[in-house]
């Protein structure tokens, strides 16, 4: 995987052992900005604006600088890669009237529904992108991010299964079994995996150097990932 800031690359890997690490949960899941819905007592202090992401599709150095744009947002749908688009969100929706949704600038329709502290997405054949197998397949997420601390942990970006689902075992799928989660960790950028077989446990963590220096700037943030 590779972690990219302001269009530049600031750290590769192929992940830091923690537990052994199976494979990752692949449940009927949906996505989550800001702390996932199970977690009502976290808080993410940011604005976040733009995020989208691409299925099937590791971005490389030059289409991830397309993205940033140098330090401007554009049009994405005119992205080189915008086959790929499982979503992109604006976040910029001005209703406080409940409930709040945020519309899906691509072609796919994907609605965001505001839930407490999160914005998730309304279902796996919606947000999740018809169950996409992440486990399997290269993923690409980015967003801009404004924070408004830089200390613990604040969530950005998250999966998680959905209540009732079935995994490999027939086991029960409680909401807080996430997939993986892209974090701000202090000034780092952290993406945690979670094994399926310990779904309350980061088996696999890759985290940047201090690379989120500054409260209330601006930071474009992406996040490449190609299965071993």
């Amino acid at each position: 995987m590779k972690v990219y800031k302001d269009g530049a690359l600031e750290g590769s890997s192929t992940g830091q052992a923690g537990t052994a690490y199976k494979r990752m949960l692949d449940t009927n899941g949906v996505f989550a900005i800001g702390p996932s819905n199970d977690n009502t007592s976290s808080k993410t202090d940011a604005l976040l604006s733009h995020a989208v992401i691409f299925r099937d599709c590791e971005l490389n150095l030059t289409e991830v600088q397309e993205l940033y744009n140098n330090n401007y947002t554009w049009d994405y749908n005119t992205h080189s890669q915008v086959s790929k688009i499982v979503a992109w969100w604006k976040l910029n929706e001005q209703t406080t009237t409940a409930p709040v949704t945020f519309a899906d600038s691509s072609s796919n329709s994907h609605t965001l529904t505001a839930s407490g502290n999160a914005v998730t997405g309304a279902s796996a054949a919606d947000a999740a992108g018809e169950n996409f197998e992440y486990k399997t397949r290269a993923m690409t997420i980015s967003l801009w991010v404004r924070p408004e601390r830089l200390t613990g942990d604040q969530v950005l970006f998250t999966r998680y299964g959905d209540p009732g689902d079935n995994i490999e075992d027939n086991s029960y799928v409680p909401t807080s079994d996430k997939e993986f989660s892209l974090l701000l960790v202090g000034q780092k950028l952290t993406f945690d995996f979670y094994d399926k077989d310990s779904p309350f446990t980061t088996t696999r963590r890759f985290e940047t150097a201090d690379v989120i220096t500054e409260v209330n700037k601006w930071y474009h943030v992406a996040l490449t990932y190609k299965p071993n």
